[in-house]
C-alpha cells in the first residue's frame, strides 16, 4: 500500500440513474499517499438546474438554496483532473481511485463527460471497496455505516449531518485503510484490471484483412469449387 498513491472519491446525485435526467450534485475527493491521509481534499458543490426531491433532501441535506450559484459539471472537470494526477508536492501522478460502489459513481461521472466531450475515466484503475469486502469478508453487509461501526470510524458526523460527498470520502479513506490492515487484498482487483486492459489492446489491435484477388487467383477458386461439387460422394 505504501507504493501507491489513492483518491478517494464520492458523489451525491439526484436520483440513481443518469440515462434517466438524474444529475451529480456534489464531488468529494481525499487524497492518500503511502498508506496516509494526507489531508489534501476536494470538494464541489454542483448546480443541477433542477429543484431536489424531498428524499435527496433528507438523506444528504443539500438543499436547493445550497446549490444556487454553484458551478456547473462541466466548470469543474480541469479542476478534479487535477487533483487525481497531482499529488500534494505538485508532481505529476496518477491516482489509484477508491470508491464504494464504483459502479454507481463511474456511471454519472462518465456520463456527465461524454456530455461534454470530455475523456471518461475507463483509463484509471478503480479499486471498489465493496468488491474488497465481499471478497474479505464473504457474506458481510456491505454498507459504508457497517463497515465504519466495524472498523471504529466515527459516524457520528454522517449521523447527525447527513450523507456527503466529502465526509463520506473521508470515512472512506479510514475504511479503506483498516480494510488492507485487516489484510484484505486489493492488488488482486488492479492485477484483475490489467489484465482485462490487455486482452483489450490486443482485441483492438486485431484489424480485419483484406486481400486483393487477380484474374488467375479467381479462375484457380472456381475450379476448386468445381472439384468439390464434382467429388461429392453422398
Amino acid at each position: 500500500m505504501n507504493k501507491y498513491r489513492f483518491v478517494c472519491l464520492d458523489t451525491e446525485t439526484t436520483g440513481l440513474r443518469p440515462v434517466d435526467g438524474s444529475r451529480i450534485i456534489e464531488i468529494g475527493m481525499v487524497e492518500i499517499n503511502s498508506g496516509i491521509v494526507t489531508g489534501r481534499c476536494y470538494q464541489s458543490y454542483l448546480n443541477c438546474k433542477e429543484k431536489l426531491s424531498d428524499i435527496v433532501k433528507n438523506v444528504t441535506k443539500i438543499t436547493d438554496e445550497m446549490l444556487v450559484g454553484k458551478p456547473d459539471f462541466k466548470d469543474i472537470v480541469d479542476d478534479v483532473y487535477k487533483f487525481l494526477n497531482t499529488d500534494s508536492n505538485g508532481n505529476e501522478s496518477k491516482a489509484i481511485l477508491v470508491i464504494h460502489n464504483a459502479k454507481f459513481d463511474l456511471s454519472f461521472l462518465n456520463f456527465q463527460l461524454q456530455e461534454i466531450n470530455r475523456e471518461n475515466l475507463k483509463h484509471y484503475q478503480v479499486i471498489d471497496t465493496m468488491e474488497m469486502v465481499r471478497n474479505h469478508m464473504p457474506g458481510s453487509k456491505l454498507s459504508l455505516d457497517v463497515l465504519c461501526e466495524k472498523y471504529g470510524v466515527d459516524l457520528s458526523q454522517r449521523q447527525s449531518g447527513g450523507h456527503g460527498a466529502l465526509l463520506d470520502s473521508k470515512l472512506l479513506a479510514e475504511v479503506f485503510i483498516k480494510l488492507v490492515k485487516d489484510g484484505a487484498n486489493f492488488e488482486d482487483l488492479l492485477n484483475d484490471q490489467k489484465r482485462e486492459i490487455i486482452i483489450k489492446k490486443r482485441e483492438n489491435s486485431l484489424q480485419s484483412r483484406s486481400f486483393h484477388l487477380n484474374n488467375e487467383d479467381l479462375e484457380r477458386h472456381a475450379l476448386l469449387l468445381e472439384k468439390i461439387k464434382t467429388n461429392v460422394y453422398w
